[in-house]
């Protein structure tokens, strides 16, 4: 089966974004890389070794699309928030710098909230040394393990993803569970 040309231009797009980054951020260029590649991969059947196209790198490329949801969430619910494209550096117990890359996470406020990263250990081009928690606290005071340099002006690309599948369907869930729970036994669940 042939990809149609409409089905070519989301790996364009990542293949496109990988380019651009080679030199500045190889981390980067091998998530684009490999993201073109599972959008491609959709389009002719693997039969040898689905798994390793599909979870190469597993849930630790996906903080674009983590922090994308959780923005779109927070923001239905009426929090102020915003997503953040930025360096996350991460620091060995004795302080020296093990790894940076880029990194996305979102902001309430003066808080952090960096949610997806207890699944690094997946990708291969982290080092294992990287153990880091999830965080989401005032973002003066994040863990001595990290550091969140944010880009600003810098925004989060488009994730057709999250856009058309993920995004609908938590705000599906969001009604049906967390706001109709609300509406019949108000903020406390008291009837």
């Amino acid at each position: 089966m042939q990809p149609s040309t409409r089905n070519l231009c989301l790996p364009a797009y990542h293949y496109a974004r990988a380019l651009k980054e080679i030199g500045i951020d190889p981390e980067m260029v091998f998530i684009r890389l490999v993201s073109a590649l599972e959008v491609l991969s959709q389009d002719f059947p693997l039969t040898h070794g689905n798994d390793m196209f599909e979870n190469y790198v597993g849930r630790s490329e996906m903080c674009q699309q983590f922090a994308d949801l959780l923005n779109r969430a927070l923001t239905y619910l009426q929090f102020p928030s915003r997503p953040v494209i930025g360096t996350a550096i991460y620091y060995a117990v004795n302080g020296n710098e093990i790894f940076r890359w880029t990194h996305a996470w979102v902001r309430v406020g003066n808080e952090a909230i960096d949610g997806n990263v207890d699944s690094l250990s997946e990708n291969p081009c982290v080092p294992k040394e990287v153990s880091v928690a999830p965080y989401w606290g005032p973002i003066d005071q994040t863990p001595a393990d990290r550091k969140l340099r944010e880009k600003h002006g810098d925004l989060l690309p488009p994730d057709v993803d999250v856009e058309k599948l993920w995004w609908p369907d938590l705000r599906h869930w969001i009604d049906t569970n967390l706001l109709v729970r609300e509406s019949i036994g108000g903020a406390d669940g008291d009837t």
